[in-house]
């Protein structure tokens, strides 16, 4: 279990990194190629490039998420009890088999 524990504390890590540091850099990025595009000083092709950076980031900042999910479920495998209980919860888990209204109908 402490070694799922540690998994998740590195992936958690990973996605504060790219939330705190890289996407506040990458949104600045961005926001002067396009300043520097109005005023002249920057081409279309230095935003587009700089677009691409930031939607390959944003790429990223998904599979740091992921990796938080994927690790927060290996944890709870670990445990052997879902770590996290919903307010509306049974004491049974749901399963997958069990069919959940769609969104609009009712219960």
């Amino acid at each position: 279990m402490a070694t799922a524990y540690t998994r998740l504390e590195a992936h958690l890590d990973v996605l504060q990194t790219m939330d705190s540091e890289v996407k506040p850099a990458t949104d600045a990025a961005v926001s002067a190629a396009r300043a520097g595009l109005d005023a002249g000083t920057v081409d279309a092709l230095s935003l587009l490039t700089t677009l691409r950076s930031a939607a390959l980031v944003a790429v990223e900042r998904f599979e740091a998420r992921r990796g938080v999910f994927e690790a927060w479920a290996g944890l709870e495998e670990a445990a052997g009890i879902p770590l996290l209980t919903w307010p509306d919860a049974t004491e049974s888990a749901p399963h997958a088999d069990s069919a959940a209204p769609a969104a609009g109908e009712d219960e």
